[in-house]
């Protein structure tokens, strides 16, 4: 390794250790895990080192990642904590490595390093969607090796994007999509290319081989695929409904709510489909060769998941991956700038603007629960017999009640074993009604629980 190219990885490893405390700080503010899954990813490591399988069917890789990092430091919280930020964070040498090739310019790749790592939609995905940003660091190498492959046109590449699909696709769905979406798109751009397309088509038929195991084998995936065949039919069914006479109606909806939801849309989407189309025009003028097709791929991408036209469920979902596409298109774009200084003070200027929206939304993250919340839950529990069956509706409760390894379902329906136990908020103003028969038996400031009288379902 040249000197030069020491000093570059202990530049990027700088970054990415300074971030890394930043979150692993936001991380130990508490003892309780973040977002709704949170908890989720507790009881899935639990059943990997229980059972050895995991409780829930998903794309397994990010878990038995979290799970060796749960062994080695004794502690499923603490595994979940530090592995998800860290494998998330590796991304960023990837990310570095990437831009300076295709700029040719280091700047421009220390530019993308600290935009990734700032980047608010990475934070949320960190602490909340933790498969799919521990997806970007096996996305970002596809992109690498793939990119690679096309320039140094050596075998070892076009194995290395093989494999990084694969792995892309053993952890989180979009990050696959996203994946086997630019392969797809290099192919498309150079079908007529007989000596390019025997390194860009191997990957994609064996992304294309995984994604039809997944299809018909669940554990490859978690049946993760038929998500993409239900966004198809939202997409065909989007904002439609129809009369009991056949006639169509489009809803029309609560006027503030269609303003408020406008606004959510302007604010996720707008930026950066402004970034992709800004990207594609850039990629076409100022950029040749290899390097136009794959920022042009990236832009046409970046395009498509923030266009309106997705439903609305999707489309925030769509726009959270904006963190792995705008930090590069946006960063080549600035390192193709001539002028040194210049260049500097507008990659200064970008993370300046980045930075507050950054700190916000480190600070609106939080658990799903309080701290006092979980302690009543942890009451709860302790106080009933082993075997009986909680019924939890609220899927937030559910969660963090199944990290005492208890059996809870959402509702009757699913089975389980008699007595059942309802648990639900305890919310002044907002009391269902209970089942006939109901017993209170725990009251607590934030939860109650009833034993319902319910027959179990047998399938």
């Amino acid at each position: 390794m040249k000197r030069s190219e020491g000093i570059e990885f202990l530049c990027i490893s700088l970054i990415i250790i300074t971030v890394f405390g930043i979150y692993e700080i936001k991380q130990f503010e508490t003892p309780l895990l973040y977002g709704i899954d949170g908890p989720y990813y507790y009881v899935q490591i639990h059943s990997l080192i229980e059972k050895g399988k995991l409780k829930y069917s998903d794309p397994p890789l990010a878990f038995y990642i979290l799970y060796v990092f749960s062994i080695i430091f004794r502690d499923i919280v603490l595994g979940i904590k530090i592995g998800s930020v860290f494998i998330t964070l590796l991304t960023t040498y990837f990310i570095y490595y990437f831009v300076k090739r295709v700029s040719n310019d280091r700047i421009g790749g220390i530019i993308a390093a600290i935009i990734f790592t700032i980047y608010p939609s990475l934070s949320r995905l960190c602490f909340d969607f933790i498969k799919n940003s521990m997806g970007f660091f096996f996305l970002m190498m596809t992109i690498f090796f793939y990119y690679r492959s096309c320039r140094a046109q050596k075998l070892k590449d076009v194995m290395l994007a093989s494999i990084s699909i694969v792995l892309t696709g053993l952890t989180h769905i979009l990050d696959f999509a996203i994946a086997y979406g630019i392969m797809i798109f290099l192919v498309l751009l150079h079908i007529t290319d007989r000596r390019m397309l025997k390194r860009l088509v191997p990957p994609l038929i064996i992304g294309t081989f995984l994604l039809a195991l997944g299809f018909i084998y669940e554990p490859v995936m978690g049946g993760d695929p038929y998500k993409g065949i239900s966004y198809v039919f939202s997409l065909m069914h989007s904002g439609i409904t129809r009369t009991s006479t056949g006639h169509v109606r489009v809803p029309t909806g609560n006027p503030i709510h269609i303003r408020h939801r406008a606004g959510s849309l302007i604010t996720l989407v707008g930026l950066p489909l402004i970034l992709g189309i800004i990207g594609t025009i850039f990629s076409i003028k100022c950029l040749n060769g290899i390097e136009r097709d794959f920022v042009l791929t990236l832009s046409l991408i970046l395009i498509m998941l923030c266009l309106p036209i997705n439903p609305f469920q999707f489309l925030m979902r769509f726009s959270l991956m904006s963190a792995i596409l705008v930090p590069p298109i946006l960063s080549v774009i600035i390192g193709r700038i001539r002028d040194r200084g210049l260049k500097i003070i507008v990659g200064m200027i970008i993370i300046v603007f980045i930075m507050p929206q950054f700190i916000t939304q480190m600070n609106n993250i939080r658990p799903s629960i309080t701290i006092g919340e979980y302690y009543e839950i942890a009451r709860l529990v302790s106080n009933v017999p082993k075997y009986v069956t909680f019924i939890v509706p609220d899927t937030r409760l559910r969660y963090w009640i199944e990290t005492f390894d208890v059996n809870a379902l959402k509702s009757p329906m699913e089975g389980g074993r008699l007595p059942y136990i309802l648990v639900v908020e305890n919310k002044i103003f907002r009391r269902a009604p209970m089942p006939p028969g109901s017993k209170l038996i725990f009251y607590g400031k934030y939860i109650k629980a009833y034993v319902i009288q319910v027959r179990p379902i047998r399938r």
